[in-house]
């Protein structure tokens, strides 16, 4: 299996030339909200950087991408060579892309996840075998590539060397039973890129600018250069912190600095009013009700975002959640029945817990603070083993939450035993967890008791 999970720090390569620019092009494609792997797996709505603490072995970049057909994330390691030879792939890439696609405690979904490698330009005939075993296995029966491969009018030596190239490594193949049929099933989860951001004139690069220019409401290519130099700062600066940046989160950080053609003026948003109109709380809360009173596949038909509909509905996604001031309890404590029956509905993720926990923090949200204690208990602490492991991504800001608790509401929460004990269930699952926020707390606090 791969080696031992290293921080951001040790993984990351810097912000290097070649990978920064690899992400910056991503990151237009998110902004002008073009599918970057095309149609299939739709846009791309968030980029996650030196993943490996995560379980993801392809760990310079994740893509998070969103369909009608729902979510697909593509797990990216980027080169600044060919890494391929004339006729084979790169054994180390090759190796680690099976381990991630049959180790059972990994997050790679074969269904809609996919995993690729991103490298400087290759030869022709290479990129030509190479798109050829790709393009096969994602269009055929992977069950009959093996025996077409085999004859030899099918394909020539270069393409069929290519495809043998991809099987399972022999110790993972006994291992996990794996047949020379399965090596198609692999091929048809990996994707390619080639990028020439380091020769002296990058058509790739033009490309890029392109595209940013599209993004701008001016359509000026001079202000598209620009934009495409600030992405290139921005992944410049962000990976070799990891962590992650989603679509809002780059809107919102542009929006001072250009003017972006898919930005709309939120300075009169509801919040920011004083006073808030007494239409908007309501029109707010009919939403919500509507939406959660709805089934949820026809949600899912209709809002293929669905993460972050739900954020934004609730004005708790990452720009919103700024806007939150201490005027705004009134409507924070009109909004706990909705909160409580979201959180009921057992179909939190994650980040949607990530999210109502660092919402709680928030002085507006005084009045319902102790209540989401009860409601993130709830959901941690029960549901089956896999759901468990999709919100332990959201062990920090939990954590975090717990110690605002304490130090704002000790003497509200011990008058309330509910929420006391939720605050302790919580605790508790924390430092089973061994999450070092939760330590230093139970460390403060003298014990769990």
């Amino acid at each position: 299996m791969p080696s031992k999970v290293a921080p951001p720090k040790c993984t990351g390569v810097g912000g290097t030339f070649f990978e920064s620019k690899v992400c910056a092009w991503f990151l237009a494609h998110m902004l002008a909200n073009e599918p970057p792997l095309g149609p299939g797996p739709g846009h791309l709505k968030r980029v996650d950087f030196q993943v490996r603490p995560e379980e993801w072995f392809l760990d310079d970049l994740i893509l998070t991408l969103t369909s009608g057909a729902g979510q697909h994330r593509c797990a990216l390691s980027v080169k600044s060579n060919t890494q391929f030879t004339r006729s084979k792939a790169p054994v180390d890439f090759v190796r680690i892309a099976w381990e991630q696609f049959l180790g059972g405690s990994s997050p790679f979904d074969e269904t809609s996840d996919f995993m690729g490698l991103v490298t400087a330009p290759l030869p022709d005939k290479t990129r030509e075998a190479l798109n050829f075993v790709v393009n096969t296995a994602k269009k055929g029966d992977p069950q009959l590539l093996p025996a077409r491969y085999a004859r030899e009018k099918w394909s020539n030596l270069a393409k069929r060397s290519m495809f043998e190239s991809f099987s399972c490594p022999d110790d993972l193949a006994q291992a996990h039973s794996v047949k020379s049929e399965d090596t198609g099933r692999l091929l048809a989860r990996l994707c390619f890129f080639q990028f020439d951001f380091e020769a002296p004139v990058s058509e790739y690069e033009k490309q890029a600018i392109e595209r940013c220019r599209r993004a701008l409401r001016s359509g000026k290519v001079e202000e598209g250069a620009r934009l495409w130099t600030h992405l290139w700062q921005v992944s410049v600066n962000r990976i070799p912190k990891g962590g992650c940046i989603n679509r809002l989160a780059l809107l919102d950080e542009l929006r001072f600095q250009f003017e972006l053609a898919d930005m709309p003026d939120h300075r009169r948003a509801g919040l920011q009013q004083d006073p808030i109109p007494p239409r908007f709380a309501s029109l707010r809360a009919a939403i919500i009700e509507y939406a959660l009173g709805n089934d949820e596949r026809l949600i899912d038909t209709f809002w293929p975002q669905t993460e972050e509909v739900w954020l934004a509905l609730f004005g708790i996604d990452e720009f919103t959640r700024r806007c939150w001031e201490p005027r705004h309890r009134e409507l924070a404590d009109m909004s706990r029945p909705l909160f409580e029956q979201w959180m009921a509905r057992g179909r939190a993720s994650g980040r949607h817990i990530a999210a109502l926990a660092a919402w709680l923090e928030k002085e507006a949200a005084d009045p319902v603070r102790l209540h989401g204690l009860v409601w993130l208990y709830r959901v941690l602490t029960g549901g089956d083993t896999k759901k468990r492991k999709i919100h332990q991504s959201a062990q920090d800001p939990v954590a975090c939450l717990l110690h605002v608790v304490w130090q704002k509401d000790e003497s509200r929460i011990r008058g309330d035993l509910e929420a006391f004990a939720a605050f302790r269930g919580l605790l508790r699952w924390l430092t089973d967890q061994q999450n070092p926020v939760a330590l230093e707390l139970v460390g403060r606090l003298g014990g769990l008791q």
